[in-house]
């Protein structure tokens, strides 16, 4: 009997340990929903637990706190950048932006929240410093090589990706998405080559698209 009741036990552990992460993941989605959807004021202990089918005490066990749980919300969301390669400008541009649709009205008004609230101060000097890392990724092959050149880049691409610049083409000015993604390479481009650079990628891009234009046109017999 001792025997079976050995034996037992580490099934039970696993299928506890089972159970407890299926639950923490389960708030942690319901996080996501409501911190990204809701003023940080109407996200309560009481609408998560409800949410999630959990008491109060079992979402304090697992983040001790409302802040607790945000702070693993936060670093949920903005690790769906990753896994873009370095240079591929066209692509990261489209990985931020649609990141921003998910998340840029939550991080809008966290951002009303840094100076009276702690957490969303300290997470948002994390994700200052989190985005800077991802543009220095992501740009790397063509970032300037002198530190001071490179930073001075680095900084006008952080303004020209920044989330209040999101805001103020998708929610201010009420320009599409597709458009968005188009200024913000604009933008990112003209930090990294300059405009005069940039001018000229398009007219040398105009002239091989005329060029392939009259070497395919169907010739005509009088």
């Amino acid at each position: 009997m001792s025997q079976m009741k050995s034996e037992r036990r580490p099934y039970h552990q696993t299928a506890r340990a089972e159970s407890a992460d299926d639950t923490r993941e389960r708030i942690v989605r319901v996080g996501v929903e409501q911190f990204l959807s809701r003023p940080y004021e109407e996200v309560t202990l009481q609408t998560l637990a409800e949410a999630a089918r959990v008491s109060r005490q079992t979402l304090l066990n697992h983040f001790g706190s409302k802040e607790g749980l945000l702070e693993i919300v936060a670093r949920r969301v903005t690790s769906g950048r990753d896994g873009v390669e370095p240079g591929d400008i066209d692509g990261g541009i489209e990985v931020l932006i649609d990141n921003y649709e998910r998340t840029g009205d939550g991080n809008i008004r966290l951002l009303a929240l840094e100076s009276s609230l702690p957490v969303a101060r300290s997470l948002l000097e994390e994700g200052r410093a989190g985005h800077r890392q991802w543009l220095d990724r992501l740009c790397a092959p063509h970032l300037p090589r002198g530190d001071g050149e490179r930073a001075k880049t680095l900084a006008a691409l952080h303004a020209a990706t920044d989330v209040y610049a999101w805001k103020l083409l998708r929610r201010d000015l009420g320009v599409s998405r597709d458009e968005t993604a188009r200024i913000f390479g604009t933008f990112v481009r003209a930090s990294l080559f300059g405009v005069n650079d940039i001018k000229d990628t398009k007219r040398a891009k105009r002239t091989k698209d005329d060029k392939r234009k009259k070497r395919t046109k169907p010739h005509r017999d009088d």
